[in-house]
């Protein structure tokens, strides 16, 4: 059975997190794209963070990560956040496309940040 029709998401024993940019207590918006991974019922998503308190649009960090779409929530498996001036010039706006990239086969998940890349293997 595929992630897809399963009616709860896939079991793993650990998620794969970095470390969090976010500041506890600060509200946040994630500016992201996201990218469906095949029909596993994953998706990818990129963007970046702009604490709501500030009332600029200043990126205040970059997040990726891999969800799974369920039913009524979008538990996370994998993350990671950037901190923007450790960023490639205008990274932050780069499509979807050219960061994450799936291999069918593997079930291996890869985002490109800079000359960094960053894997993340599909639960079954």
């Amino acid at each position: 059975m595929s992630c897809k029709e399963a009616d709860s998401p896939p079991y793993v024993s650990k998620k794969d997190y970095g470390e969090s940019l976010h500041e506890f207590g600060r509200p946040a918006l994630w500016d992201a794209q996201h990218k469906d991974i095949g029909t596993t019922g994953f998706i990818a998503g990129a963007g970046a963070g702009y604490y709501q308190d500030e009332n600029d649009k200043i990126p205040d960090y970059y997040s990726i990560d891999i969800q799974y779409k369920g039913k009524d929530s979008y538990p996370v498996y994998f993350s990671r956040d950037f901190k923007i001036e450790d960023l490639p010039e205008k990274f932050i706006d780069k499509k979807i496309d050219d960061i994450v990239s799936y291999d069918l086969k593997t079930r291996i998940v890869t985002f490109k940040v800079g000359k960094e890349t960053y894997k993340y293997t599909l639960p079954e």
